[in-house]
């Protein structure tokens, strides 16, 4: 009889169980949706504030005791940190082309691929050195990402740029979920205009600005993106790339980094690395492998 009277709490139990297991998939393309397209919360009214009286008393002491105040002293302190944030801020981009000696005065031509005819790198910055010195250059790159349960990704990235340093640089993902109520999809990516900012044989740097953007079958979201990256070539035949994403998709904020090591076989490239995405509260991560074909 006992066994009896706890059946129907057994089944309760279970079936609350199953509503929670229906539910505990990861759901992650209907997350990234709703924080998408969640409107952005009102920011906080800041409380009414009276203008505080200027204290006089630093003057008033300086006029009776013949002192001054550390003001002057305290305005350089304040030049001087804000000068030092300035710098630190700004290295991302002054730093590199110091520390490889861009100065912005040779014109950075491209080889056919990576390490190609004895190339210590992938640009000719002194083309009568070397042979079929090209104008521009075309990467594409195809790659498959899983995180072994239930969300695959396809993705894809063509980069276009010249010797006058400007590029255009697009990257596409397609997104698949296993669910149990249903398969689910969406599409995703950016688009920026880019600038090589650092330039030599072995090394390219580059950092633009363009546009976030998802879709999907209830349409369409759009938003602002910085990005920065670039390839280093330590020695052949490898190919050591990173990049990172910045800015904002529909009312969420976006930030994607990624760093892959490949290898170049006669203008093929097979890699392998991490991909990090991030957009609101969700985050997708994981190993990611591809090949990219240098043009």
């Amino acid at each position: 009889m006992g066994g009896l009277r706890s059946l129907p709490v057994c089944l309760l139990m279970l079936g609350a169980q199953a509503v929670l297991c229906s539910t505990c998939g990861a759901q992650v393309l209907e997350q990234l949706r709703t924080d998408v397209r969640s409107s952005a919360p009102d920011p906080p009214e800041s409380p009414d504030k009276t203008p505080r009286r200027r204290d006089d008393s630093c003057d008033r002491r300086g006029s009776y005791f013949g002192n001054s105040c550390d003001d002057d002293d305290e305005s350089g302190l304040n030049d001087l940190i804000g000068m030092g944030v300035f710098w630190g801020l700004t290295s991302p981009f002054w730093a590199p082309p110091v520390m490889i000696g861009d100065s912005y005065s040779a014109t950075g031509f491209f080889s056919r691929y990576p390490y190609v005819d004895g190339i210590d790198g992938y640009q000719m910055i002194d083309p009568d050195l070397y042979s079929e010195p090209y104008d521009w250059s075309l990467r594409v790159r195809g790659e498959y990402a899983n995180d072994f349960d239930n969300l695959e990704r396809i993705g894809g990235h063509i980069l276009w740029e010249g010797t006058h340093r400007f590029g255009i640089d697009t990257a596409f993902n397609y997104r698949h979920e296993e669910m149990p109520a249903g398969d689910d999809d969406l599409w995703h990516g950016d688009a920026n205009l880019v600038f090589r900012f650092a330039q030599s044989e072995n090394v390219q740097m580059r950092a633009g600005l363009g546009t976030n953007w998802l879709h999907d079958d209830d349409g369409t979201d759009w938003g602002f993106n910085f990005t920065y990256g670039g390839d280093w070539y330590p020695v052949r035949p490898l190919v050591v790339s990173t990049e990172i994403d910045w800015g904002t998709l529909g009312s969420a904020g976006l930030f994607h980094g990624r760093a892959t090591v490949g290898v170049v076989w006669h203008g093929v490239e097979f890699y392998t690395g991490y991909d990090y995405y991030d957009v609101g509260t969700t985050q997708i991560d994981g190993l990611v492998g591809g090949l990219r074909v240098w043009y």
